[in-house]
This record gives structure tokens, sequence and C-alpha cells, in this order.
């Protein structure tokens, strides 16, 4: 945790295919820089279930995105 509160990274991506891989490479890097690998196998099935989901419930969407938010420690 940095001295002004949680760890955060976000990415928006178009939701095409390539969206959930670029979804999980994005998450295992925070978790690399945040020193938390041993928690990367959970994290990276709940961001692909979760960018799928976003990614098949916005495809007629021409305009749409999906947006990953991901944070670590606590809020002060």
């Amino acid at each position: 945790m940095t001295p002004c509160g949680p760890l955060t990274a976000h990415i928006t991506f178009v939701p095409r295919t390539s969206t959930v891989g670029c979804a999980r490479r994005v998450a295992t890097d925070a978790l690399h820089a945040w020193r938390i690998e041993h928690v990367a196998d959970e994290v990276r099935l709940i961001v692909s279930e979760l960018v799928t989901n976003s990614r098949q419930a916005l495809e007629a969407s021409a305009d749409a995105c999906v947006r990953l938010g991901l944070a670590y420690g606590r809020r002060s």
C-alpha cells in the first residue's frame, strides 16, 4: 500500500474477442508489480469471467467499452 491509499490499475477496452486476454495480462502485470502473484490464478479467473460477460453483453453496441479496475490495499 502507498501512503496515499491503495494501489490501482485501470484500462478501458473495446469489446472484442481479444479483450479477455488483454484484461488477464493487465491483471497479471499489476499483481506482479504489487508483488502479490500468489493470488494470480484466482484473479485471472475472476477477470476472465467478468470481462467475458461484459463483452458478450456489449457486442451489439457499436460504441461500448469495457473498463477494468483493480485495487490493492486499504482505503485511508
